[in-house]
């Protein structure tokens, strides 16, 4: 089931195109409720092992403590994704500057022992 929800003051911009096998997260994470918002993401990436490449590229502006939970549950739903076969290539993009949200980005991928891509952009 493809997903696409903009992005509003307080959830990101989310793009999930299983067709063409990419997630997009863009902006500012602070629902009300993250575990409805984020569950139904996960519930989602439903992929078939070895069916290829799966792109992710997240580029937050900011997200709050109860947020960082759920995405580091997506997180783990995309490293068993690519521990069922699939390459699943995270592409972490922060702000120039941005030391913090490189950070976050840091310890999620350290924290799962998954390879991120860290790209930083000026505005």
């Amino acid at each position: 089931m493809d997903i696409y929800l903009p992005a509003t003051k307080n959830t990101p911009e989310v793009t999930l195109d299983l067709t063409q096998k990419f997630l997009k997260l863009k902006g500012v994470s602070s629902p009300e409720n993250n575990l409805d918002f984020y569950d139904k993401i996960i519930d989602a990436l439903n992929i078939k092992a070895n069916s290829g490449k799966f792109q992710v590229d997240v580029s937050f502006i900011h997200f709050n403590t109860s947020s960082s939970k759920s995405i580091f549950t997506l997180f783990q739903k995309l490293k068993s994704i690519n521990n069922e076969g699939n390459e699943v290539e995270v592409n972490w993009h922060y702000e120039q500057d941005d030391e913090d949200m490189l950070e976050c980005g840091q310890d999620f991928s350290e924290l799962l022992d998954m390879h991120f891509n860290f790209i930083e952009y000026k505005l």
